[in-house]
């Protein structure tokens, strides 16, 4: 009987967790906001991550349209790691020459509650690199749980399919 009362227990930990209240506010991203866009000739994806923790992704068209393709909220582990992301890159304290506005390239705007920063990179630039690819994680869990979220081709992309 014990056995099966901890089994229940750690069963329900995990639930208890997950739906605990999220800490709201500045305090969650230590005030620090970013809009990190990649362009490129065939690709467009634009993440929004705002002082409370909040997720916007605009991928393909949707970034051209300004159409929100998703939206969350990042866990506190993943906000932390966010904000050491943003430490790490010395955006705010050091930001790197801008770049012309060669494609593909990362347009990013960094801000926290006294400086704001606006810089082009290029595609490589490792740092931005880095954030993308958090970034695209978080935003891809939206599929870990849920296959009717999966994106649906489009009429296009079906009709192109079937005369191959």
């Amino acid at each position: 009987m014990r056995a099966a009362l901890c089994l229940l227990a750690s069963a329900m930990l995990p639930i208890a967790c997950a739906t605990a209240p999220k800490s709201k506010g500045p305090d969650r991203t230590h005030g620090l906001s970013l809009h990190l866009e990649l362009r490129g000739e065939d690709q467009r994806a634009v993440y929004e991550v705002d002082t409370e923790g909040n997720v916007i992704f605009r991928g393909g068209r949707d970034a051209i349209l300004d159409h929100t393709t998703w939206a969350g909220t990042l866990t506190a582990i993943q906000c932390e790691t966010w904000v050491d992301l943003v430490q790490w890159t010395e955006w705010l304290s050091a930001p790197p020459k801008s770049s012309s506005g060669e494609e593909p390239a990362f347009d990013i705007d960094v801000a926290d509650a006294s400086t704001a920063r606006s810089f082009t990179v290029p595609k490589d630039d490792e740092r931005a690199t880095v954030m993308y690819d958090f970034l695209q994680k978080v935003a891809s869990q939206r599929f870990d749980n849920n296959p009717e979220t999966n994106p649906v081709p489009s009429i296009e992309t079906l009709i192109k399919r079937r005369g191959r």
